[in-house]
């Protein structure tokens, strides 16, 4: 598997979920005031527990972008110390196949089913535009994945994600790699949705999609100041009050997977050191596992 492949198997099965967690998220919180974060500041979190060796916990953001790719210097010391590395998901051979299964329509069903000709058409334009993916491959391609696509940044083809950027250097340094989910369990998360929900969904990501593009530039300012106050207040100013998500959806898309993968890191630092890299809006709030692992007796302190 070549980087762009590589990159874009990533960045849908990874990325995409750990936005869309927190845009609706936010969606759920818009018509609240905002509340103060326990954890604002920080991308590199120590955890710490008596009987256990120092692990790590580090945000991503899962772009190929250099001035992202940069804090790696700053990364790299702590996950040489560690016994193990851990990712969101490991997209091995087999996660590849299941991932290219659910992407796609099975039999005869297309997109244009479901879809009228006009965004459609628009459909077509951004993703060969931007994306460089064929109108006959956007067809076969299921709305979830289509959406997921649309909703993040033109990948850069020849630079890794900064996700991918720290497996590579795991295994250079004869690190274990694992998953902190598996990749069903992952793509779930929005395969699972309605039909009717993922096509709202991509109707709107189309919709959006031009002034989404300075956002994302305001999210990597706010991720590289590691300023997580900053992230979750921008992603509030672009939602749409109008906008009701499901308590059980919410629940699904993000409390249950920070729970999951906070249990899974546990289980991992009894045992051994870990560094663990997952999307940095998992990291903070009431059900984040920062605070997940503060109610499990670990210290977590910021780092970088």
């Amino acid at each position: 598997m070549d980087i762009r492949q590589k990159n874009v198997f990533y960045r849908t099965a990874g990325f995409i979920c750990c936005l869309f967690c927190f845009l609706l998220l936010q969606s759920a919180l818009a018509e609240q005031t905002p509340v103060n974060l326990k954890h604002p500041q920080g991308l590199l979190w120590k955890l710490q527990k008596k009987g256990q060796p120092d692990s790590f916990l580090f945000g991503t953001i899962h772009l190929a972008d250099n001035r992202v790719l940069a804090l790696l210097d700053k990364v790299q010391p702590s996950l040489r110390q560690t016994d193990v590395f851990a990712m969101e998901i490991v997209l091995d051979a087999d996660g590849q196949q299941t991932l290219t299964e659910a992407t796609f329509f099975q039999g005869d069903k297309l997109l244009q089913d479901y879809l009228d000709d006009l965004t459609l058409d628009r459909i077509y334009i951004l993703m060969h535009q931007y994306y460089g993916i064929s109108t006959t491959t956007v067809n076969r391609m299921r709305p979830w994945a289509v959406m997921a696509t649309i909703s993040s940044p033109p990948p850069e083809s020849n630079k890794t994600v900064l996700d991918v950027e720290l497996e590579n250097i795991a295994r250079e340094y004869n690190k274990p790699v694992l998953g902190l989910e598996t990749v069903e369990e992952q793509i779930d998360v929005l395969s699972g949705m309605k039909l009717s929900e993922q096509l709202w969904m991509l109707s709107k990501a189309v919709e959006d999609f031009q002034k989404s593009m300075p956002m994302w530039e305001r999210l990597v300012n706010g991720y590289l100041q590691r300023d997580l106050q900053s992230l979750m207040d921008e992603q509030l100013a672009m939602m749409d009050p109008n906008s009701k998500i499901d308590d059980r959806f919410m629940d699904k898309l993000l409390d249950q997977r920070n729970k999951k993968m906070a249990t899974r890191m546990i289980e991992i630092m009894q045992q051994q050191s870990l560094f663990a890299a997952v999307g940095a809006l998992h990291l903070p709030g009431e059900n984040g596992i920062l605070q997940l692992l503060e109610r499990a007796g670990y210290r977590v302190q910021a780092v970088y």
